[in-house]
């Protein structure tokens, strides 16, 4: 068999394979192809869902770079003008290509930068304090293949449970007799130390 012969019957196969790997055509990464780059803007005709405690127009479908996982030092662009680096302070390899990128981003020591890939699935939490409160970005997977970065609005969040209301197995705890509150009449005492 000759080369026109066998590129004739490879190209349909490996088209296919190419398509079923790739996913839709309309969904598509920019020329972005920087080791470091950990997220490229993707583009999409589909209506996506997003987590209810995303903030409103402050999300972006992105393709995750899964090579950009391996280096200590990774590229993040937020989309709305604003780029930081992120630097890595360990990462786990649990086994079955699993792992987890935990970091800082550069000169934010207070700053917190966590990704967890599951079978290929990538998620994470991107949190850095500001001078107006509090930062919080989330890559959330949404289809095989593509995730949405958004900003988180932390007032949407479901609150927690005070203090006391639960015990370890979830259960309210049953009323305990309460001690009887002093009054004036109990005697009381006061330490004082004067320097």
């Amino acid at each position: 068999m000759n080369t026109k012969s066998l590129n004739r019957l490879l190209y349909p196969t490996i088209l296919v394979l190419t398509l079923s790997v790739t996913g839709p055509r309309n969904l598509t990464a920019q020329d972005n192809d920087v080791p470091g780059e950990l997220l490229w803007p993707a583009r999409s005709n589909a209506q996506v869902p997003l987590p209810a405690h995303a903030a409103a127009r402050q999300a972006h479908l992105v393709l995750v770079n899964h090579q950009a996982l391996e280096q200590a030092r990774i590229n993040l662009d937020f989309f709305d003008g604003r780029r930081a680096v992120a630097v890595q302070d360990r990462a786990e390899r649990p086994g079955n290509g699993d792992f987890v990128w935990v970091g800082r981003l550069d000169g934010e020591p207070l700053s917190r930068v966590s990704i967890a890939s599951r079978n290929g699935t990538v998620a994470g939490v991107i949190d850095r304090p500001t001078s107006q409160g509090n930062e919080l970005l989330e890559i959330h997977p949404v289809a095989p293949g593509i995730s949405v970065l958004f900003r988180v609005d932390e007032a949407r969040l479901p609150r927690c449970a005070p203090p006391g209301s639960v015990d370890d197995e979830g259960q309210r705890p049953q009323a305990q007799s309460q001690p009887a509150p002093q009054t004036l009449t109990s005697p009381v005492t006061i330490d004082l130390m004067v320097v």
